[in-house]
């Protein structure tokens, strides 16, 4: 089984999920790393491209990837929500773990906490607008909603470890 991270830039997909493999004895993957890898950095593919060349190559490469990926936590760009043949495919692959914060903390992360400031599908509408519409996705996909309004990243981890145990084990 896999476990797949969705959730707004910022909601700890990274962090939560190198904490989760690790606590879970599983393989870790970041997609956007393996997007990055094999086409560059992603804010410079949406800037010189824009963001539809960037959700096809996304897909694209996700499902051609990972399409036999066995016991790993994937944790996966924050734009995944927008595209339901993607999602599908994610759910073929194992559970759909949204991680869920509120507007004002994705702003405050993404404004002071963030190294790298990826560019974001859909961010020339607002941050907010971009927040609004996919909140109701990640929702609607989600097995599990798990809350990380606060910054405690392995301890959400160690929660989440015992929630999908409970779950699905």
């Amino acid at each position: 089984m896999n476990i797949i991270l969705i959730g707004m830039p910022g909601s700890g997909k990274t962090s939560i999920g190198k904490n989760l493999a690790k606590k879970l004895d599983m393989g870790f993957i970041d997609t956007d790393k393996l997007i990055e890898k094999e086409y560059g950095n992603i804010r410079e593919i949406i800037k010189k491209k824009g963001d539809n060349f960037f959700c096809k190559i996304e897909e694209e490469l996700l499902k051609r990837k990972l399409w036999n990926t066995e016991n790993s936590v994937i944790s996966t760009g924050g734009s995944v929500v927008l595209k339901p043949d993607l999602i599908e495919f994610f759910r073929s692959l194992g559970k759909i773990v949204y991680l869920e914060v509120s507007y004002k903390e994705i702003e405050y992360r993404i404004k002071y906490l963030r190294k790298s400031q990826r560019e974001i599908v859909g961010i020339s509408h607002g941050l907010e607008k971009v927040y609004l519409q996919r909140k109701p996705l990640y929702e609607r996909y989600a097995d599990i909603i798990f809350y990380t309004e606060k910054r405690i990243f392995k301890k959400h981890a160690e929660r989440l470890a015992e929630i999908v145990l409970k779950q699905y084990h």
